[in-house]
Parts: structure tokens; sequence; C-alpha cells
């Protein structure tokens, strides 16, 4: 599933109300914005029928490679009990 960069990147924005420093370089940085990805536990490589899946959205700081993952589901982007996309 996909979803437009320029709604990622206004609900983002939205949320995101500290400085734009990295906690690991402290380095006032502009974040690159990734595309919408799956979190699963992990069992032992090998993908696990009816596993738990989160999808998380990635902000990865471009001068040391840290990454935060914003949770789709709490920001209103997917529905917890359907899975599917959150029309805005």
């Amino acid at each position: 599933m996909t979803i437009p960069r320029e709604e990622l990147a206004k609900v983002v924005e939205r949320v995101w109300k500290r400085s734009k420093e990295c906690s690991m370089c402290l380095t006032e940085t502009s974040w690159i914005l990734g595309s919408m990805m799956e979190l699963r536990a992990f069992h032992g490589g090998a993908l696990t029928e009816g596993c738990s899946v989160t999808p998380v959205i990635p902000l990865t700081c471009p001068h040391c490679g840290y990454t935060h993952l914003l949770s789709a589901v709490t920001l209103g982007l997917i529905d917890r009990e359907t899975g599917k996309r959150v029309k805005r």
C-alpha cells in the first residue's frame, strides 16, 4: 500500500514539535522520510503465518543513519482493525 509522500510529510510535520536535531549525532538536520513499511516479530528469519504486522514510517538521519519509526496506526493513516488505509 502506498501513501503519497506529501501526505506522509504533512502528518509528520503535524506531530513533530521538537527540534529536528538527531538524538544520536546531534546534527540539526532534514530527516529523510521513507515509504511506509511493515515491522514484524522475528521468528528465525522465516515468515510466520498469522504473525502480526505493524505498519511504520521511517525517518532517517542523513548524517549517521539513526532511524525513528512512527506508527501509521497511531498517526491515523491505517485502521487498527482492518489494516486498510484511512482516507483523510
